[in-house]
């Protein structure tokens, strides 16, 4: 499994890879595809976060795709990965982010997005917060495209804290990895 040197993984599959083999994701993936109707991929309009959403409260974000200069910035940022995180990132763009400033961004976060935003897929983050001092927080986090005139314009993220075992996507290869 690639690596980069924040002990981070960052890994796009196939968007229409079988939900199941995204383990704990795979409701999220089943909610995700099927609000999309005849698009690619559903638009954030299309959600009711109270009642698509409740195993997941708190555990989602929402990252809308700015261009030129490419970013993301988080229009949710929910409470318990405020908690696990230490910081609330809502409204904040994650190139201004002060860990994430130069190295993370340029090197690993930014092409990860670029790629997601671009060629599209289901991305699978993961790894520890050891640059927030919180080493013992290991998380996984999964990445789903929202499009708004036939462009990606948002990925809604789910969560969860790692270590039960449970590795989604594994003995699949992904379409693009960091």
């Amino acid at each position: 499994m690639s690596q980069n040197i924040k002990g981070w993984t960052y890994r796009i599959f196939a968007d229409d890879l079988d939900a199941a083999s995204f383990g704990a994701f795979a409701p999220l993936v089943e909610i995700w595809r099927a609000k999309a109707g005849a698009g690619r991929y559903p638009d954030w309009r299309d959600f009711d976060i109270i009642e698509d959403f409740p195993a997941w409260w708190g555990r989602l974000s929402l990252a809308e795709i700015i261009d030129d200069p490419f970013d993301i910035e988080f229009a949710l940022w929910g409470t318990t990965i405020t908690d696990w995180w230490g910081i609330d990132y809502t409204r904040k763009k994650m190139s201004e982010v002060y860990h994430n400033r130069q190295a993370n961004w340029e090197k690993y976060e930014g092409p990860y997005f670029k790629t997601l935003a671009g060629a599209g897929g289901i991305g699978i983050i993961s790894g520890d917060l050891r640059v927030l001092e919180r080493g013992h927080v290991v998380v996984q986090g999964i990445d789903l495209p929202l499009s708004r005139g036939g462009r990606v314009s948002h990925v809604l993220s789910g969560y969860r804290l790692a270590g039960d075992g449970d590795h989604p996507v594994s003995g699949v290869k992904p379409v693009w990895q960091l």
